[in-house]
């Protein structure tokens, strides 16, 4: 594709076969200037640090106690 990861442009890229917006998207990676780009580019962005940090932020996300 030409650009990678943080590269704003990577993201618009992963979420055109989806055809979803970069506000209906939520990235998780473990490296912050990854998460950084996703974000930049709008979507959610979570700093993935340990599994249960991550599957907590998701259901806080999805609106799951």
């Amino acid at each position: 594709e030409g650009v990678m990861k943080p590269h704003p442009r990577i993201f618009q890229i992963a979420l055109a076969p989806a055809g979803a917006a970069a506000g209906e998207a939520v990235f998780v990676d473990d490296f912050e200037e990854n998460v950084a780009g996703a974000c930049a580019k709008g979507m959610t962005g979570i700093h993935f640090t340990d599994p249960r940090a991550a599957y907590e932020s998701l259901m806080c996300l999805a609106g799951v106690s």
